[in-house]
C-alpha cells in the first residue's frame, strides 16, 4: 500500500490578531469598576446629606423649645415678682369706743330711778352699774326716787345712740331685751339727761 501523504501543519495565527480583544476586555472591566465606584459614592453622599439634614432639624426643634421655655419661665418670674402683695400692714389704732357693737361704759351716763317702796334699791343698782364703769348722772350718785312707787316691771330707757349701752345694762341686771325702750321726754327729764335711765320695778327691787 501507498503511504498516506503527510498533512501539512497549521500555522499559528499572528500574535497581533489576539491583542485587540484583550484590550477591549480590559477597557470594559475598567469602565464597570468606575461606574460601580461612582454609584457607591453617590449612595454614601446621599446618606450623609440625609443625616446632616436630620441633625439640623432636631437641633432647631429642641433648641427652639428650650428657648421658648426659658422665655416663658422668665415671664412667669416677672409676673410673680410684680404681683406679690405688700406685706406691710399698719397697726390698728386704739380708740375709746373699740369695735362696732361693743360698749365702753365710760362713754355713757346712767340714772337709776326707784319706782318701788323698797328703800335703797336704786342705790344698790347704781353702785353695781358704776362699778362696771358707767358714769353716774346727776349730783346724787346716779340714783333717786321716781315719781311713783308702784312700778311693777323694770324698764331701761335710752336716748339716741345709746341703745347698745341700754342692752348691756339690761343684761347686767338680768332683764330681757324687751325691757329696753326709747326714752320719752318725761324719762329724760327725770334722768337728768342721762344716756340710760333705769326705772326699777317690783320685779327686781330688793
Amino acid at each position: 500500500p501507498r503511504p498516506q501523504p503527510a498533512v501539512p501543519a497549521r500555522q499559528a495565527p499572528p500574535a497581533s490578531a489576539s491583542v485587540p480583544p484583550l484590550r477591549q476586555a480590559n477597557g470594559a472591566a475598567a469602565e464597570g469598576e468606575s461606574s460601580s465606584a461612582r454609584t457607591t459614592l453617590a449612595i454614601v453622599g446621599g446618606g450623609l446629606a440625609v443625616i446632616l439634614i436630620a441633625v439640623l432639624l432636631i437641633t432647631q426643634v429642641f433648641g427652639g423649645g428650650n428657648d421658648s421655655g426659658s422665655g416663658t419661665t422668665a415671664a412667669r418670674s416677672t409676673t410673680t415678682s410684680t404681683s406679690t402683695p405688700s406685706t406691710t400692714s399698719s397697726a390698728p389704732s386704739t380708740v375709746t369706743s373699740a369695735l362696732p357693737g361693743t360698749v365702753v361704759p365710760a362713754d355713757f351716763s346712767v340714772m337709776v330711778l326707784n319706782g318701788t317702796a323698797v328703800n335703797g334699791a336704786a342705790s344698790r343698782v347704781a353702785t353695781t352699774l358704776t362699778g362696771k364703769g358707767y358714769k353716774p348722772a346727776g349730783g346724787q350718785g346716779g340714783f333717786k326716787s321716781a315719781v311713783t312707787a308702784t312700778v311693777t316691771r323694770t324698764s331701761v330707757a335710752y336716748v339716741p345712740k345709746s341703745k347698745a349701752a341700754a342692752l348691756d345694762i339690761a343684761k347686767t341686771l338680768g332683764l330681757p331685751a324687751s325691757a329696753v325702750v326709747p326714752a320719752d321726754a318725761n324719762a329724760t327729764a327725770l334722768g337728768d339727761n342721762a344716756n340710760v335711765i333705769v326705772t326699777l320695778g317690783s320685779d327686781i327691787a330688793k
